[in-house]
């Protein structure tokens, strides 16, 4: 006859029997496994796939996307493109090329805010003066390209040909104020 399994909820101290190693055949049965149905793991496993592939395609979305958009400032290399960076900076150029890490920007200018030395008599609020700045005039004698870390790069902003930036480059180029 097989053992029987005894539970507490069926058993009274009668029904214990002694074993040879000393302990009750409560004592000594091995400990019920319950197992969850197939059907839920297979769900979960399904669940947790899915998951993960929504979390890859819209990473995939996010990575084009920002490839897309870098892409898109290369359509017209001819015309004056803004390159506004992350720490407030803007620059003013030709986007030459978008390598996989980093932005080329030739023909390079951008704005300086010119400070007056002596105070002004009236107390009238005065719009800052800008001016255009080539560089390569600086201490560290830049050359006209920049090489600009995409991470660093907020977005890229086409000009028109009638706008104010790009008429004083048109200006600076052919040396009049």
């Amino acid at each position: 006859m097989p053992p029987r399994r005894l539970s507490k909820n069926n058993t009274s101290q009668d029904d214990f029997e002694e074993t040879d190693n000393g302990f009750s055949e409560e004592e000594t049965a091995s400990p019920t496994t319950v197992y969850a149905a197939p059907w839920r793991a297979g769900a979960i496993g399904a669940l947790i796939a899915l998951v993960l592939i929504g979390v890859g395609v819209a990473a995939v979305k996010q990575w084009k996307q920002r490839e897309w958009s870098f892409t898109s400032a290369m359509q017209n290399t001819d015309s004056y493109q803004a390159v506004f960076l992350t720490n407030g900076k803007v620059y003013f150029g030709k986007v030459k090329d978008t390598h996989i890490q980093l932005v080329v920007l030739e023909d390079v200018y951008y704005l300086r805010q010119n400070q007056s030395l002596q105070e002004e008599e009236n107390d009238a609020v005065q719009s800052p003066q800008l001016s255009l700045v080539k560089p390569g005039d600086e201490l560290h004698a830049p050359t006209d390209r920049m090489d600009i870390n995409r991470d660093h790069i907020l977005y890229i902003q086409q000009l028109r040909d009638d706008g104010k930036v790009v008429d004083a480059i048109r200006r600076h180029k052919a040396g009049q104020p």
